[in-house]
């Protein structure tokens, strides 16, 4: 198992944590999952 860790500065419990979360996440997914990332 591999696994990423990654923490957004100053994230706290509000929504931009959420998104920079997301946006991490989603970075680190596509490439496994075989996906090309959005354009745009």
């Amino acid at each position: 198992m591999t696994v990423t860790y990654w923490e957004s500065p100053n994230g706290g419990h509000v929504l931009s944590a959420l998104t920079d979360g997301l946006h991490e996440a989603f970075a680190v997914l596509y490439p496994r999952l075989g996906l090309a990332p959005p354009t745009g």
